[in-house]
C-alpha cells in the first residue's frame, strides 16, 4: 500500500537522518487511520528534531499542525491559496498554519449541496474545535504583526525625535 511505502521509506531515514540532512515528508501521516497517522508522524517529527534534522513535512492533519505550533524548534507554514479562483498562488506564507478548504472548494466546483450539508455535519466537534484554536491564533498572529509593525513604526519616530533633540541641543551649544 501507499502507507506502507511511506513507511518503509521514514524507516530508512530515520536509519540516517542527523543534524546535516535535509529531511522532505510529503503528506505526513496519509494513507492510514487519520489519528494514528497523526500520531505517528508527530513521533516522526519529535525525533527529527531531536536529531536537529533540517525537516519540511506537509500535512492535512489538523493535530500534527497543532503540535507543530506548539513545539519549539519546528515551524508551521502554509501555501496561500486564492479561494476565488481556487488556484495556488504559490507564496509561502511562515509562521502560518494552513487549511485545506475541502468542503468550501467542493461547493466552488458545484458538489451537491444536500451531500456537502451532511458532510459538514459528519464533521466531529474535536476538529470544529481544533479549526476554531487555529482561526482564533491566525486571528492573534495578524494582531501580533500590527502591534508590532505599530511598535516598530513608534521607536522610528522615537528615534527621529530623538536624533532631532540631539541637533537642536548641539545647535544651542554651538
Amino acid at each position: 500500500s501507499t502507507f506502507s511505502s511511506h513507511v518503509r521509506q521514514i524507516i530508512d531515514i530515520l536509519g540516517h537522518a542527523d543534524h546535516r540532512s535535509l529531511v522532505l515528508l510529503d503528506e505526513l501521516g496519509a494513507g492510514t487511520d487519520p489519528a494514528e497517522g497523526s500520531a505517528l508522524g508527530i513521533a516522526i517529527l519529535k525525533e527529527l528534531n531531536r536529531r536537529n534534522a533540517w525537516t519540511i513535512a506537509n500535512t492535512h492533519h489538523n493535530s500534527i499542525k497543532a503540535f507543530a505550533f506548539t513545539t519549539d524548534g519546528i515551524s508551521n507554514a502554509a501555501m496561500e491559496f486564492n479561494a476565488d479562483t481556487l488556484e495556488p498562488t504559490y507564496r509561502i506564507l511562515m509562521g502560518r498554519i494552513g487549511q485545506s478548504n475541502a468542503l468550501s472548494i467542493a461547493e466552488r466546483l458545484g458538489f451537491p449541496k444536500h451531500l456537502l450539508t451532511e458532510a459538514r455535519q459528519h464533521i466531529e466537534g474535536k476538529v470544529q474545535d481544533l479549526q476554531q484554536m487555529i482561526d482564533r491564533v491566525e486571528v492573534s498572529r495578524i494582531q501580533a504583526e500590527r502591534q508590532i509593525a505599530r511598535a516598530s513604526n513608534e521607536r522610528f519616530r522615537a528615534r527621529e525625535l530623538r536624533q532631532a533633540r540631539e541637533d537642536v541641543l548641539n545647535r544651542a551649544e554651538k
